[in-house]
C-alpha cells in the first residue's frame, strides 16, 4: 500500500505486480488459499478480477463483495452492503477455515 493509503496506481493500474512475477512461483499463495473457505473483497477488487475475463477462481469458498449500491447474490457470491465489523464478527462465529479480506 502506497502511503495515501491506495495499492493500485492511477486508473487502478496494477501492473507494478509483474514486477515481481517468477514463472513456477506462487509465494505460498496456493498453500494459503488452501487454508481459507471464506473470501471478503472490496468492490474496485472484484472489478478487477472481472477486467481479467477469466473464470470465477473461487467456487469453492463462501465469498462476499463489499458493494453499496448493489445487493443480492449470483452463482459466485454474495454483495455485501452492511458493516464490515458486522460481517467479520458473524463469520468468526461461524464453523470453518480461515477468512481472508482482500482490496484497498
Amino acid at each position: 500500500m502506497s502511503v495515501d493509503g491506495f495499492i493500485a496506481k492511477d486508473e487502478d493500474d496494477i501492473d507494478f505486480l509483474s514486477k515481481v512475477e517468477v514463472p513456477g512461483e506462487d509465494y505460498g499463495c496456493e498453500d494459503f488459499q488452501g487454508n481459507v473457505d471464506t473470501l471478503i473483497w472490496g468492490r474496485k477488487t472484484y472489478d478487477k478480477l472481472l477486467s481479467f475475463g477469466i473464470p470465477f477462481p473461487h467456487k469453492n469458498k463462501k465469498c462476499y463483495v463489499l458493494y453499496k449500491t448493489v445487493s443480492g447474490k449470483n452463482e459466485d457470491l454474495e454483495f455485501y452492503g452492511g458493516s464490515l465489523t458486522e460481517l467479520v464478527t458473524t463469520l468468526k462465529g461461524k464453523e470453518g477455515k480461515h477468512t481472508c479480506c482482500d482490496g484497498g
